[in-house]
């Protein structure tokens, strides 16, 4: 395997800490050990909790990573030069 291979599984990229370092408990997709992410939810190699949700580490992550409250319009609003 090279530097330059994807790591995580085919589906989500779903990779546990030991290939990070990361940080699942950040995101808005994770809560109490698990993801609500739909591609997660469905991936076949993440384990699954009762309700259907993926089983993930706080210090795993994804393709899928969202910090929490944080969404692509606040960055844009953030970079915006104010008028001057």
């Amino acid at each position: 395997m090279s530097q330059f291979d994807p790591i995580g599984t085919r589906k989500s990229g779903y990779a546990p800490p030991r290939d990070g370092p990361f940080r699942c408990g950040h995101c808005e997709h994770y809560s109490d050990g698990k993801c609500n992410h739909p591609d997660v939810e469905s991936d076949k190699q993440v384990p699954k909790a009762a309700d259907g949700k993926g089983i993930v580490e706080a210090d795993g992550c994804c393709n899928y990573f969202r910090t929490r409250g944080f969404r692509s319009g606040m960055l844009i609003s953030l970079l915006k030069k104010p008028k001057v």
